[in-house]
């Protein structure tokens, strides 16, 4: 434990970690409900939105594979090595990404839900929950709107820079279901899930008093 830990990072752990352990839980409730049986209603309604902006849902699916994500996260590193004030927030952002990755792939083969037969575009075989998009969307995507959101950049930057990956996720979620990819159950799970993991991450960060936050929102 790091010695004089602030009151401020103890109860922004606490929180962070406790909504960590709420979105896990979500997660977990969702997962074991679906795993075994049939769609409920809710997830059959979803039929209605498949084939709506299927170009543009297949454009944001494509900015969680890995031929996007690994040029971005090479940019990430260029940036740590000219910025050293960013590349604490940049080495954890790269860590939550493989590490959530790794954990949606697993949890999926626990729950071994099967794909939807209605899907169009690309056919993948990995088992449906939770969705990984989904997942690694909030990990990454989320864990960005967050930082930028409390760094030391203009505000004007922050406030249009968050929003857009905010929108970004949104526009995944959207995504998996419009091609038909994915149960709307899969998808919160995957939101939950990615929630999960970065909120686990700033409470250990806040714990350990590791700055993810910029001066001016800082301690």
């Amino acid at each position: 434990m790091p010695p004089a830990l602030k009151e401020r990072d103890r109860v922004g752990a606490a929180r962070a970690l406790l909504l960590s352990i709420i979105a896990y839980a979500i997660f977990l409730g969702i997962g074991i409900a679906v795993a075994h049986g049939p769609p409920g209603p809710f997830d059959d309604a979803s039929h209605v939105l498949i084939g709506h902006g299927a170009l543009i849902a297949w454009f944001l699916t494509w900015t969680l594979y890995m031929q996007v994500l690994a040029p971005i996260c090479l940019i990430l590193v260029v940036i740590a090595i000219g910025k050293p004030e960013w590349r604490v927030r940049i080495a954890v952002s790269l860590a939550l990404l493989l590490a959530m990755w790794f954990a949606s792939d697993q949890l999926q083969h626990v729950f071994m839900r099967p794909r939807r037969l209605d899907w169009i575009v690309r056919h993948e075989t990995a088992f449906s929950y939770p969705s990984t998009h989904a997942t690694l969307a909030v990990t990454f995507y989320g864990y960005w709107a967050f930082v930028v959101f409390k760094s030391e950049i203009s505000a004007r930057v922050r406030l249009w820079t968050s929003n857009l990956l905010i929108a970004l996720i949104v526009g995944v979620l959207w995504a998996r279901l419009a091609l038909g990819a994915h149960y709307p159950t899969d998808v919160i799970g995957g939101l939950m899930l990615g929630l999960s993991g970065v909120c686990f991450a700033v409470a250990i960060c806040r714990f350990l008093q590791v700055p993810l936050e910029g001066g001016r929102h800082g301690r």
